[in-house]
């Protein structure tokens, strides 16, 4: 994340360089929400682990450590984790829900969402992005950067209705002749 003089925090979406095997919009909200999604993550292992650790079998004795309601309130959200990966709930719906909230705005609104090198994603990823940008259109500035002619829908105008201005660099600044000078 980068800041400029405007308040603006720059939140860097670089999908090609990703090797992981989230989708896009579980990446989108831990970019954009990174504090949140963090201490989530935190909460979801602690629970597991003072569960665990709390069970008789191993006894060591975190009853009297912790009230009786952080280890109630713990294994609640241990069980909640368990239930959603022995199903394989996946987490989109979830992240899709919460970012369509509009209370959700007054976090977005200091952010500016760069997606760097976007004809370099592959045909899939380009398409499950959309599904992103039109959950945030009008919502917060979003900047792309590439080859708008190496984009996935492009022929059917589908970008027109998320990109509101559209900026081309001179040719030198092209990034076949950028190492050419």
């Amino acid at each position: 994340m980068g800041s400029e003089a405007t308040g603006k925090k720059f939140i860097y979406l670089n999908l090609w360089e990703l090797k992981d095997e989230r989708t896009v919009i579980h990446i989108g909200f831990s970019q954009l929400f990174s504090g949140c999604y963090i201490f989530t993550r935190f909460l979801f292992i602690l629970s597991v682990a003072i569960s665990i650790l709390a069970t008789p079998a191993i006894k060591l004795g975190l009853e009297e450590v912790f009230l009786g309601f952080i280890i109630k309130i713990a294994g609640s959200i241990a069980l909640v984790v368990a239930v959603g990966q022995f199903l394989k709930v996946k987490s989109d719906q979830l992240f899709y829900s919460i970012l369509k909230f509009h209370r959700i705005d007054i976090f977005l609104q200091d952010k500016v969402l760069v997606v760097d090198d976007f004809d370099r994603v592959s045909v899939d990823t380009q398409k499950e992005t959309y599904k992103l940008f039109n959950i945030l259109h009008n919502r917060l500035p979003i900047i792309f950067v590439g080859d708008i002619n190496k984009i996935a829908m492009n022929g059917d105008n589908y970008l027109q209705k998320i990109i509101d201005k559209r900026i081309d660099l001179p040719y030198v600044l092209h990034s076949r002749d950028i190492w050419a000078n």
